[in-house]
């Protein structure tokens, strides 16, 4: 494999991986709203 096949390759990879890194990120964002909404319901019908 040249040193131009390998670059082409190494950022091919760079690009799915920023977008799979990006999936991520959203997704666990998501899931922290989703959880801080939960707990939010659920301490509103118990106050003290």
């Amino acid at each position: 494999m040249t040193k131009r096949a390998k670059l082409k390759a190494k950022l091919k990879n760079v690009k799915q991986k920023s977008k799979l890194n990006q999936s991520n990120l959203n997704a666990s964002f998501y899931h922290i709203i989703s959880f801080l909404d939960y707990k939010q319901q659920h301490n509103n019908g118990n106050k003290q």
